[in-house]
């Protein structure tokens, strides 16, 4: 008996469903904090190299402003007559109080330009500590930074692989309670981490855990959601992650030590647990009954009826009185299933179906060629959005703002104009946008922002859109396939992408101009592929195979 049938007699959506929706969102709410975490625990802060100088008889303790010179082979040296007093304190990373600024403008009869640092303070009215005052990461260490950030989405891609397997073998609530423990586990432990390699360490399985939260909570509510209702409940968990962006921004704003924000991310995963020690939330039936597993499936099943006031149909009994009478009988039900699908299906197919015909790998790589590119600013913006002008946790949490509108508009638009129009729109203003806004300058730096939020916008339009239109696009046999495939592509791209960052000190603009053209050209391509509104799948095959 199909599950969709059984949905229909309790209620698409009804008050079981509710709470099963509210759990769910508050375990979605908390996936930011885990691929946010960096953007403050790593942030850049001013810094300064400390160097003890000579003036007559006396020696004395004193900043100079740190660049980037050849001769040093990418590290930073001493500007000469570069003396600072800007800071009444400079806290160094191996003595917590250095000293305090020289405030004189006496010249100083030492040799010291192109000297290079060995000696960093930092600015303590931005952080009281991250990991880069941690572990000095500046200069030629910067890149260790990028590497931290990376590891967390290089977790993410290995993570997708392994609790796809446990939520497709295990279910759906040991995927997401194993990935909240094991995440808060491993955020306590960066937090404890003595090392930068225990801490990427760390990070890197702390990404490992994102898939099992994301795609099993989503998963499992819209498991739960009647076919009228699905739409709008995707689109209110979709929510929740913009809604998580902003209360990092707000928990970062009060949290100035590393340790301490790394520590309160993992605190939620850790109380979010109780809700499966006390057993609030069942298994999701539907999966059951795939496995077979009806008796428990029909607990469920009753449990919901009973709080939704609702019956179930008679044939409901009779196909739960044949399960009663053993194994045997779900077998025969289940083989009736399998046997229906062979005859519709005789070949398997895989990732390589996606490539035989001209026009379906042109699709293909079109479509490929567009998640790669919008990831970049989708995620880049908001790991970036500190450094523009302005204050930074406002910054954070306006592009946490703007992915709301975005998915209201995408919604909006996909329904009414369809599918690649729409995108290639969202991409070329996220594209242009994203490539102005470096350029502002000389107090026009709020236009910056302004254009970044508008980029912000257009790039998480794209990227929401891009879910819905993969999903119609290929037929049932590869859409498995073709889904795994756009989310491996933008996988690879969010692992490149903190490493962009790095490339500011070739030119300031660079990181954003790559963004920006890349995906304003990613949508022009995709006027090129094929519309997939109110299209049946007969339709939609004669024009890609």
């Amino acid at each position: 008996m199909d599950f969709d049938t059984i949905l229909a007699s309790f209620g698409d959506f009804g008050p079981y469903q509710r709470k099963l929706f509210v759990f769910n969102a508050a375990f979605l709410v908390t996936v930011p904090f885990i691929v946010f975490a960096q953007v403050f625990i790593s942030d850049d802060v001013d810094f300064v190299c400390l160097a003890e100088i000579q003036n007559g008889s006396s020696t004395k303790a004193t900043s100079f402003r740190a660049t980037r010179i050849a001769e040093t082979k990418g590290g930073c040296g001493i500007l000469e007559n570069s003396i600072t007093g800007n800071w009444s304190t400079i806290y160094s990373s191996t003595d917590h109080l250095f000293g305090q600024a020289d405030n004189s403008t006496s010249s100083y009869s030492t040799d010291i330009e192109g000297q290079i640092c060995a000696k960093w303070g930092y600015d303590p009215s931005q952080h009281q500590s991250t990991t880069v005052t941690e572990w000095n990461l500046v200069c030629d260490r910067k890149w260790l930074r990028e590497l931290a950030q990376s590891a967390v989405y290089a977790g993410m891609t290995v993570g997708s692989g392994i609790f796809g397997t446990i939520w497709d073998r295990y279910g759906r609530l040991r995927s997401i309670s194993s990935a909240l423990l094991i995440q808060s586990i491993f955020c306590f432990l960066s937090a404890a981490s003595p090392h930068l390699a225990m801490f990427i360490f760390c990070q890197f399985i702390v990404g490992c855990t994102y898939p099992g939260v994301l795609v099993a909570s989503f998963t499992y509510v819209i498991e739960w959601t009647g076919p009228s209702k699905r739409a709008i409940i995707g689109n209110m968990l979709a929510l929740m992650f913009p809604a998580g962006h902003m209360i990092f921004a707000v928990l970062s704003y009060f949290l100035r030590h590393w340790r301490l924000l790394q520590i309160v991310v993992g605190i939620p995963q850790l109380a979010l647990l109780f809700v499966f020690l006390f057993r609030l939330i069942p298994e999701s039936p539907r999966w059951l009954l795939s496995l077979g597993n009806v008796n428990e499936a029909d607990i469920i099943i009753r449990e919901a009826v009973r709080t939704n006031q609702k019956t179930l149909p008679s044939s409901y009994f009779t196909y739960t009185r044949l399960s009663s009478h053993g194994p045997n009988k779900v077998k025969t039900y289940k083989q009736e299933t399998s046997s229906k699908s062979t005859t519709r299906t005789t070949k398997s197919y895989n990732f390589t179906d996606l490539f035989k015909t001209p026009k379906l790998r042109q699709t293909t790589l079109i479509i490929l060629c567009n998640w790669f590119s919008v990831v970049l600013p989708y995620f880049g913006l908001s790991m970036f959005s500190t450094s523009l002008a302005g204050n930074r946790y406002v910054n954070f949490f306006l592009s946490g703002f703007a992915e709301v509108i975005a998915i209201f508009l995408s919604s909006f638009t996909i329904n009414r104009w369809g599918r690649p129009r729409p995108i290639a729109v969202f991409c070329l203003i996220g594209g242009v946008f994203c490539f102005l806004s470096p350029f502002p300058k000389n107090g026009f730096q709020y236009l910056s922002i302004a254009f970044a939020l508008i980029a912000k916008v257009g790039a998480a339009a794209a990227f929401w859109s891009g879910f819905v239109y993969v999903a119609e696009l290929y037929p049932t046999v590869v859409g498995n396939s073709g889904f795994s495939l756009c989310i491996l592509a933008s996988r690879i791209s969010t692992i490149i992408m903190p490493f962009m960052r790095l490339l500011s000190d070739v030119w300031q603009p660079l990181p954003y101009v790559i963004m920006g053209s890349m995906t304003a050209s990613s949508g022009t391509l995709v006027l090129l592929a094929p519309e997939t509104k109110n299209l049946c799948g007969i339709v939609l095959r004669s024009r890609i195979f």
